[in-house]
């Protein structure tokens, strides 16, 4: 393949993607103004999946952390409940 920028011709051991230029390292298809390939879209939908889990994960370990600080505070309260009312002896 000739680069269109440059007019460089690929060879098989070329140790860059298909769809880059070796010597200028120019996208082919943006330099044509082609739309994106479908590998580019599977980038983006990739994206929006990882930063989706991203958000539940984090929203579970909100979660977590205050179930353990009620928790926390509910022993506390139960300690300190235990020693201020004790009966007398």
């Amino acid at each position: 393949m000739e680069c269109p920028k440059c007019g460089y011709f690929r060879k098989a051991e070329d140790p860059f993607p298909e769809y880059e230029c070796p010597l200028c390292r120019v996208v082919y298809d943006r330099y044509r103004g082609e739309p994106h390939s479908s590998m580019g879209c599977e980038i983006i939908a990739t994206k929006k999946d990882a930063q989706k889990k991203y958000r539940a994960l984090k929203r579970k370990v909100w979660l977590l952390n205050g179930a353990l600080i009620m928790i926390v505070l509910v022993s506390l309260v139960a300690v300190f409940a235990g020693v201020l009312f004790q009966p007398a002896a």
